[in-house]
């Protein structure tokens, strides 16, 4: 798993991404995840993460996967599959936020900032809670 650039290259994506989705009446997905592992979100998703996702290393331990043609129940299953790597290195602790569009009809920058509000809401639920609204 290659590991892409920051918030603006995400934001950037994320855009092309939902013009596309808007366009061809498709889905897209977005997961952001903050872990205490050691080598951050990226060591613990390695191996589970589609060839078709895009995955974004936005700090040491903060990440964000976009998921295009992926709907809310296949973003759920690719959550759990996270989750299952998260146990298969050491039950590493992340919180998840998740967005989807077109639920979530809202342009790059804010989809950005709701999905991170989520993770961050996440927080304060137990370990491994997946936050999907605001």
């Amino acid at each position: 798993m290659k590991a892409n650039g920051g918030f603006a290259q995400l934001e950037w994506m994320l855009e092309y991404e939902l013009l596309l989705a808007d366009r061809n009446r498709r889905f897209v997905a977005m997961a952001m995840m903050e872990s205490d592992a050691p080598g951050g979100v990226e060591q613990v998703l390695d191996g589970s993460v589609r060839d078709s996702d895009v995955f974004f290393q936005l700090s040491d331990n903060l990440g964000a996967v976009l998921m295009s043609d992926t709907d809310s129940t296949g973003a759920l299953t690719a959550i759990k599959r996270y989750k299952e790597s998260s146990i298969d290195n050491g039950d590493i602790k992340m919180h998840v936020g998740l967005g989807f569009y077109p639920q979530d009809h809202l342009p790059a920058s804010a989809f950005v900032s709701s999905v991170f509000d989520r993770m961050k809401k996440s927080e304060a639920q137990d370990a491994g809670a997946v936050v999907t609204e605001d």
